[in-house]
């Protein structure tokens, strides 16, 4: 969004959280990260108002008002802020008059459901369904303020590409891309698979693959997935369903942990004997996509799994296979194109036993 912005002649500040090797990352203005010398400059400025505050800002405060701080100076047009919250965290800045005063339009992407409409006079779109529908949103600016906002989801195929985006999907969209797509999985049966399905689905892909190499493992651990799957699937179908480029980790990890994400994704288990219940402080062999086993939080801790921040963490291997692929290759292979809907409900054996995620 702030390389569109920014390509149609505006100065745009983007604030993203968190960087991937330098602080400076976090606040770039046209793209660039923003100077160490810019950035200590801005900080002493929001130090000394911090310093005499009662009520001490959070360290994601501060950050966000050296932030804003260095958009003031460089007099950005536009500001990107790129957070991680859905629809109710928007609503609760509203309520606290924050979004109307400060925030002229708001594009979800967090719980991949359907949002539209404006919350108090701020738009707040959210597109779904996986690429077939976009969010579409549109300003006029007269004497530095917003005179008017329009704002819809509009279906995707209701629009006619233009020619820079086709030329895009063009270049990559190569036989070898379309002949992988359209390669036939199997098929599934008895109704449709739906995302958190797929996600079992893709846990038991996981845990099938890797089982035989490590005795010991206890489950797998997937996130909710972003399509649903039915009748005749292809590669193309489960990419789409599960459209992430994530490698499989393999690690020990603490069952208060296990069972605290395991409120927000897909468990399986083959060995419900033994793995049927988790003991808080003990460790268990498990294979999850890299994603969450690397999540770490502002301060670069790991969040999603504490115990990785102690001494001596037991790390067994990672392996760079995409989720859609195990799960392509255990359809095809291992159920012989035959895919029972039924078989992937978080009532069939095996699945979520420690936390349902729907």
């Amino acid at each position: 969004l702030s390389s569109v912005l920014h390509a149609a002649g505006y100065r745009v500040g983007s604030f993203t959280s968190p960087y991937v090797r330098t602080f400076n990352e976090r606040i770039a203005i046209d793209g660039k990260p923003v100077t160490d010398y810019m950035l200590a400059s801005a900080t002493e400025t929001v130090r000394a108002y911090a310093d005499r505050m009662e009520d001490k800002p959070t360290e994601f405060e501060l950050v966000t008002a050296i932030g804003f701080e260095i958009f003031r100076r460089k007099k950005c047009d536009i500001v990107v802020l790129s957070i991680h919250a859905d629809k109710k965290a928007v609503e609760s800045w509203n309520a606290s008059s924050y979004l109307s005063s400060y925030i002229d339009g708001v594009f979800c992407g967090h719980s991949h459901t359907l949002n539209t409409g404006y919350i108090g006079s701020t738009p707040c779109l959210q597109a779904y369904s996986n690429g077939k529908h976009y969010s579409y949103m549109t300003m006029e600016l007269s004497k530095g303020k917003i005179t008017k906002k329009t704002a819809d989801v509009i279906e995707a195929k209701s629009t006619k590409a233009s020619s820079r985006i086709q030329e895009v999907y063009d270049r990559y969209m190569t036989a070898e891309v379309t002949n992988k797509t359209s390669k036939i999985a199997g098929t599934v049966t008895n109704g449709t698979i739906d995302k958190y399905g797929v996600a079992r689905l893709g846990c038991k892909a996981i845990y099938e693959k890797y089982k035989e190499s490590y005795p010991s493992l206890a489950l797998a651990m997937e996130n909710s997935q972003r399509a649903t799957l039915s009748g005749e699937i292809t590669y193309g179908d489960i990419y789409k369903a599960t459209p992430f480029t994530n490698s499989i980790v393999i690690a020990d990890l603490r069952g208060d942990e296990i069972k605290n994400e395991a409120r927000y994704n897909s468990t399986y288990t083959g060995d419900v004997d033994r793995y049927s219940t988790l003991i808080d402080n003990t460790y268990y062999t498990v294979a999850l996509i890299d994603y969450l086993y690397y999540h770490q939080n502002i301060q670069k801790k790991y969040d999603y799994f504490p115990s990785l921040n102690g001494l001596n963490p037991v790390f067994h291997s990672e392996y760079e296979t995409y989720p859609a692929d195990l799960t392509f290759d255990y359809v095809k292979n291992v159920l012989n194109g035959n895919v029972n809907a039924e078989d992937y409900t978080s009532s069939a054996a095996g699945f979520d036993l420690y936390g349902n995620p729907e």
